[in-house]
């Protein structure tokens, strides 16, 4: 009888442990089936996203206005040449051209007193340089040493010097080297009126410089525009310190 009640315990307990295992079995698979679910449902929200973004990338897109901008070159881009920007000239309030140009490798200047002045392009000047002043070609220096170029360079946008074999192409006049002068853009369609003036005195020679621009367009109509630019100097004889 005792035996009996021994193997009765056995059997209740492989029972117990028999349970379980069964209800811990379907706990995991339940678990498992929810796991499936969140990936299938985070690889719908992914794939919907794609979609989106492709269908943004392929529906048509409406621009407005492109506007293209360049510069126009007056010499070859093989030609040998340097370029004096705005910010150059304005700096250089005073100075006479050809000392302006002395900034350029290879140029340098014959001067006359205090405002006559030449440039001078590898030993040559005169009539072995051109000076195209907004197209026009200028010739005044050429008529002898005390013959200084007769150009504002402050109404100038940029100044281009030109140099080496390119030079031939415009004639005899420019053996030496060319010298570009090139005005800037008209402010069309601007609505303002704009501009500048700057001043300059020097205690040697009492010399003294004043220049003003303004510019703008018609109310009426901003495609015409105008500018209007004025340059007053005076210079006297300058004068060396006392030696003792």
């Amino acid at each position: 009888m005792k035996y009996n009640a021994l193997q009765l315990c056995r059997c209740v307990w492989c029972v117990l442990l028999m349970l379980g295992f069964a209800i811990q079995v379907p706990a995991q698979n339940i678990a498992g089936e929810g796991n499936d679910n969140t990936f299938a449902v985070d690889t719908i929200k992914t794939t919907s996203k794609k979609q989106k973004k492709k269908s943004a990338l392929n529906s048509e897109q409406t621009l407005g206005e492109v506007v293209v901008t360049s510069e126009r070159r007056q010499t070859s881009i093989n030609s040998v040449s340097s370029k004096l920007s705005a910010n150059m000239i304005d700096r250089s309030m005073g100075k006479t051209l050809a000392s302006l140009l002395e900034h350029v490798s290879g140029v340098s200047s014959i001067q006359t007193g205090t405002t006559v002045a030449k440039p001078v392009i590898n030993g040559m000047y005169g009539n072995r340089i051109l000076i195209v002043n907004n197209g026009a070609r200028q010739t005044g220096q050429q008529w002898g040493a005390d013959h200084a170029p007769e150009i504002d360079q402050n109404s100038s946008g940029s100044i281009e010097v030109v140099k080496g074999a390119e030079s031939v192409r415009y004639g005899s006049e420019a053996l030496g080297g060319i010298i570009v002068m090139e005005q800037k853009i008209l402010p069309y369609q601007q609505k303002e009126i704009t501009g500048h003036t700057r001043a300059l005195y020097g205690t040697n020679g009492r010399r003294f410089s004043f220049v003003g621009q303004a510019e703008g367009t018609i109310p009426f109509d901003r495609n015409f525009a105008w500018r209007l630019q004025g340059t007053v100097a005076n210079a006297g004889d300058q004068a060396l310190p006392t030696i003792y």
